[in-house]
């Protein structure tokens, strides 16, 4: 795992359940900005994704023989990144850190594409699925062919369900708008804003007395600075009110 990822690990609250653009503990709900590293531009849980799991389980479609949701899920990908080569793979081949945003400089072997923003210009393109938990990765080309020594392997059906609904939704992903010219000011106050995306530009030290401040307010940013996060969809006024206040802390 990638030693961000690790470390952001014991920051974020310990939850009891995640709803659209909302955290739960025991005792509270969060405002999360964080949305698993910027993933769930959508949300958590949306638009049934859960209930897909939850079907193709009951079907006891675990194991790795050919089945319809293959095939389906090719043609969906072959639709969706045509023309370029698309690979789907059981575990990472590259190591979470070599994958750099898009809006990194350009020119790196390894890049994220996230939902709205351009496909970036590098020689292999991991597209960041709308959905919390990615249980395989698809990997973009626009090369012949991938490396022999990465790990293709079956794909049990119930993954190839899953990955289907989060094909779906990447579709709906990429209509996704920009974040506001007011909230995109207030960002840029403490970071980069890129869509509905952003990231802080604060020091380490500076950005975790930023974080605490909006965890104890309520809100879950990005737990280390190197990590993206997204405008939440949908806000109460209550919520645009104390995400303003967080957003002016100094």
């Amino acid at each position: 795992m990638n030693t961000f990822f690790a470390q952001s690990a014991y920051l974020l609250p310990v939850i009891k359940r995640a709803r659209a653009f909302h955290l739960y503990t025991q005792t509270r709900r969060y405002l999360d900005l964080y949305l698993c590293r910027g993933a769930a531009v959508l949300g958590h849980q949306y638009s049934g994704y859960s209930s897909v799991m939850k079907n193709v389980i009951e079907q006891a479609m675990y194991m790795p023989y050919p089945n319809i949701w293959h095939q389906r899920l090719l043609h969906a990908l072959e639709k969706t990144f045509a023309p370029h080569r698309v690979g789907v793979f059981m575990s990472l081949p590259v190591a979470d850190e070599e994958w750099r945003e898009a809006w990194q400089p350009p020119g790196v072997e390894y890049a994220l594409w996230r939902p709205s923003l351009p496909m970036p210009d590098a020689r292999f393109v991991l597209p960041v699925l709308p959905i919390s938990s990615q249980p395989c990765w698809i990997i973009i080309t626009k090369y012949d062919s991938f490396p022999e020594n990465w790990p293709y392997l079956p794909i049990p059906a119930i993954w190839s369900r899953v990955l289907l609904k989060a094909v779906q939704l990447w579709s709906l992903a990429q209509t996704l708008p920009a974040m506001s010219s007011r909230w995109k000011h207030l960002f840029e106050s403490k970071g980069r804003v890129h869509g509905r995306y952003f990231f802080s530009l604060l020091g380490e030290k500076e950005h975790a007395t930023w974080y605490q401040y909006a965890l104890h307010r309520g809100v879950v940013l990005p737990p280390l600075p190197q990590l993206a996060g997204v405008m939440p969809l949908e806000m109460s006024r209550g919520e645009k009110k104390l995400l303003q206040e967080v957003l002016q802390w100094a």
